[in-house]
């Protein structure tokens, strides 16, 4: 990723320049420098190295390297590249050369980076040495240097696009790429921070940030990452957010999403006009029962619950309301028996319970040593109506007539577990899916 600029000692020799005349006309100045280098002020070290360096880059280089060891970075730096070039009369020296970028490129320094890594790694040097060229990347990213982030990140995570297959290593790529991604948008690194993250199949995948990565860059209109995006809300059976997430994609050029984001779309469009539909018929059920529970129809609205609706929860209001009003004893018997099958324990067993012992055709006895023991109910009925007694349904809501899921090569329990966990943390816990 970086260019290697040969510089030549310019910018250094900018620098004497700039200082010569000071140094020039004041001796006493350059002792000082020394005497505070000597009692361990890094500038003094180098403003040392600097007054001597023109005229004997041998005698400088002490000061130089004790700057640099007392965090004044640009001391190494100079150093390494009289070293690299062997220029005034400082032996050339490519591996002491390296050394000292890697030294000025651990605190951060931005050209020692750059001449470490090329030092390191392109083969006019004669080290090719990659996986030092990574260590030194990784730890002058850790210094904050970004360029050297970038060459690390592009190493570990396919080897610089296949050149150095043998060091891709995404639990070094990714906080690399994150760096880069987090210091100003790039998109490259953001979406190299998503595949490692984000990738179920990654060695480094990660739910939570796999969420963050992937929808950082659908918002940044990553066609591609809103498809991630829709495969993660699936894993949350959050249909509607993945229909819409699909849709981002396929108006993005991802074809290959645009079938099933309108097949979701669909889904939905259908689950809601099921939905509604059937919250029409729950209301005009619930009214037609209370409407009979008002004029005191109490058998009627048993028996519209029971045989007509079939619905547990209007058998359940009618009989109740039944008992409160004392009206249990104008209940058909064979309504009875169906409600002791549908309501084996509660309140209402022991309403019906108690109507059917009070008529003399209660449960105990014949079917068991307690009333209405298990299965009674349904044997009796049968038995005294000659067919079996009618099941009940629930108020739980339409069941779906097809279901969005994806195949068990696409996603395993697990996945779903780790990105549902991931997903209801923070500001995201009061979504229903947690």
């Amino acid at each position: 990723m970086s260019v290697f600029k040969y510089l030549a000692g310019a910018a250094f020799c900018v620098a004497m320049t700039m200082l010569a005349p000071a140094f020039s006309s004041a001796e006493a100045q350059s002792a000082n420098n020394v005497r505070a280098c000597q009692s361990g002020n890094a500038e003094g070290c180098f403003y040392a190295g600097a007054e001597i360096a023109p005229n004997n880059k041998q005698n400088a280089l002490p000061y130089f390297i004790r700057a640099c060891e007392l965090g004044v970075p640009d001391g190494c730096f100079y150093v390494g590249r009289w070293q690299l070039y062997g220029e005034g009369n400082i032996r050339q020296d490519r591996s002491a050369a390296l050394d000292n970028f890697e030294r000025a490129c651990s605190v951060g320094h931005y050209e020692g980076c750059q001449y470490a890594y090329d030092v390191a790694v392109l083969p006019q040097f004669g080290f090719r040495d990659i996986g030092r060229g990574l260590d030194m990347m990784e730890e002058g990213c850790e210094a904050g240097n970004i360029p050297a982030c970038k060459d690390g990140a592009a190493i570990a995570y396919d080897g610089r696009a296949g050149e150095h297959p043998g060091h891709v290593d995404f639990s070094r790529a990714g906080p690399m790429a994150e760096r880069v991604c987090a210091d100003a948008y790039d998109r490259l690194y953001c979406q190299m921070a998503e595949a490692v993250y984000g990738n179920p199949e990654s060695p480094s995948f990660d739910a939570q940030r796999g969420i963050y990565y992937n929808q950082l860059n659908c918002n940044q209109g990553v066609a591609a990452s809103c498809g991630n995006v829709g495969y993660i809300y699936m894993m949350l059976e959050e249909y509607e957010l993945a229909a819409q997430a699909y849709t981002r994609a396929c108006r993005g050029g991802q074809q290959n999403h645009c079938e099933y984001g309108q097949y979701l779309t669909n889904w939905i469009r259908t689950q809601a006009a099921e939905l509604a539909a059937y919250q029409a018929q729950q209301q005009q059920r619930n009214s037609d029962i209370d409407g009979l529970i008002r004029s005191g129809r109490y058998a009627d609205a048993v028996n519209r619950a029971v045989h007509e609706y079939r619905s547990t929860d209007l058998a359940s209001r009618a009989v109740l309301a039944a008992n409160n009003a004392g009206a249990m004893s104008t209940l058909n018997t064979q309504d009875l028996y169906v409600l002791a099958y549908w309501f084996p324990s509660g309140q209402v067993s022991s309403f019906v319970n108690s109507q059917l012992s009070a008529r003399g055709t209660g449960l105990e006895g014949t079917f068991g040593g307690d009333t209405n023991a298990a299965g009674a109910a349904a044997a009796r009925y049968q038995q005294q109506y000659g067919s079996r007694a009618p099941s009940y349904t629930t108020n739980s809501g339409p069941t779906p007539s097809s279901s969005p899921v994806l195949s068990s090569a696409q996603a395993s329990q697990q996945t779903r577990d780790r990105y549902r966990a991931a997903w209801c943390q923070g500001s995201n816990q009061n979504r229903n899916v947690c």
